[in-house]
């Protein structure tokens, strides 16, 4: 069941996912973009970690208070908010969890009462974002071949189809994602690389969320997939639509929106019989308790496993074994699930750099994200039950961000298996 809005007073309301993700409407204490007078001013921020980091849309029509309306009985389900010219509305409402949404979505839709005069349909809302943060556009996959398209290889610099990690040795599309992220965006603090203090479990993969892609849905319900754009310079989010035919027939009120997602979890996932190594570095000593990683479609019976190597970064390919995590065979749906491997007792030293490591025997997805700029790395490596090379080169690079992460004690004390600690995030 959907979370509901809070009031918190005039104008102002809240929704809470849980103890870390929140929506506030008409009510941050954060940002450029709250105008609660003379009228009601409907943006909304996305937070999360408390005011660590934020996302807000703001519409730029003008609005007023009294036209407000709370739909429920004894709860708010959603809030409906009128422009003060009758020719546009806004709605807001929380969304229930699922795949993809692991902690909840909250949805903004724009209704339009009347056509642009470009003859195009689109929305433009003022868009701000707290400075640690990374707002990257997911690149579209051709869902024949599982290759991104050459628009997206262009856009994104990449050298050759081998640099998009979609293929495994036998040429097989490895690579997948979410349709509703196709075009979609992803949010990450910017630090990710680093260690983190604070609970494990709490940052995780240092993901705040997911913009999902777009859409467009008329007064009869036909809905299309739209196009979007941040621009951080101008502080702007337009959504607009390229499909002809809708904008030659949608019928109006037209519905227009943007769905936030909570997330730690990433949207594309890939297998085959492929080493993938996320690389961290090290900001104190520490002792590793546990590593995580986000997996699904694991038939029983087939392998996988863990190890995390040192000595290995943007530059340096080879490095030696310093844990293994014992071979795993139970089977794993096809929701991405965190899979632990606890009990562990592993050296952490401050300014050394790291491999997290998880190769599959044969079938398995793992969850990424595509930031571009530190790569992660992989190697196709035959599969061999709790064996490992040491030392292990990896020598192919790329843009992604793993959802794998490690709970350790500072000070190299050794703590319980499953004892929260601090964060070392699997990033790429």
């Amino acid at each position: 069941m959907a979370k509901e809005i809070t009031k918190l007073g005039a104008g102002q309301y809240r929704v809470d996912f849980d103890e870390h993700c929140a929506v506030e409407i008409g009510a941050s204490s954060v940002g450029t973009l709250v105008t609660r007078a003379p009228g009601f001013t409907p943006d909304v921020t996305l937070k999360k970690w408390g005011d660590e980091c934020w996302i807000k849309l703001k519409s730029q029509a003008s609005y007023s208070i009294k036209d407000a309306t709370e739909i429920g009985i004894g709860k708010i389900d959603r809030l409906e908010i009128l422009s003060d010219d009758d020719k546009e509305s806004t709605r807001v409402y929380p969304l229930d969890k699922r795949k993809g949404r692991e902690d909840g979505a909250f949805e903004i839709e724009a209704v339009l009462a009347e056509k642009p005069a470009s003859g195009v349909f689109e929305y433009t809302w003022d868009f701000a974002a707290s400075g640690n943060l990374s707002i990257t556009k997911q690149w579209f996959l051709d869902p024949k071949t599982g290759r991104p398209l050459q628009s997206e290889i262009d856009r994104f610099g990449l050298v050759s189809w081998s640099d998009t990690r979609g293929f495994d040795k036998d040429g097989i599309p490895v690579c997948r994602i979410r349709e509703d992220m196709i075009n979609g965006w992803v949010v990450y603090r910017n630090n990710t690389p680093k260690m983190l203090s604070g609970d494990a479990r709490k940052y995780k993969t240092g993901k705040v969320g997911n913009i999902e892609r777009a859409w467009m849905e008329d007064a009869h319900g036909w809905r299309v997939w739209a196009n979007s754009d941040i621009d951080l310079d101008t502080g702007t989010y337009r959504v607009f639509c390229e499909d002809k035919e809708f904008n030659y027939n949608a019928v109006l009120p037209v519905r227009i929106g943007p769905t936030l997602g909570f997330t730690s979890i990433g949207s594309f996932s890939g297998g085959g019989d492929n080493i993938n190594a996320a690389l961290v570095s090290a900001s104190e000593d520490g002792t590793i308790t546990s590593i995580f990683v986000a997996l699904s479609d694991v038939t029983s019976g087939d392998g996988y496993q863990t190890a995390i190597y040192s000595d290995i970064d943007d530059t340096d390919d080879t490095g030696p074994l310093e844990l293994t995590g014992a071979e795993k065979t139970a089977s794993i749906g096809s929701t991405p699930t965190w899979v632990e491997w606890s009990g562990l007792s592993g050296t952490l030293t401050n300014g050394e750099d790291y491999a997290i490591c998880l190769h599959f025997e044969d079938t398995g997805e793992i969850y990424y994200d595509w930031l571009g700029g530190t790569p992660s790395r992989y190697v196709y490596n035959g599969y061999v039950t709790n064996t490992w090379d040491d030392p292990l080169t990896i020598t192919t690079g790329f843009g992604f961000v793993f959802s794998t992460y490690l709970e350790y004690t500072a000070g190299g004390a050794v703590a319980a298996a499953g004892a929260g600690g601090r964060t070392l995030m699997g990033v790429g």
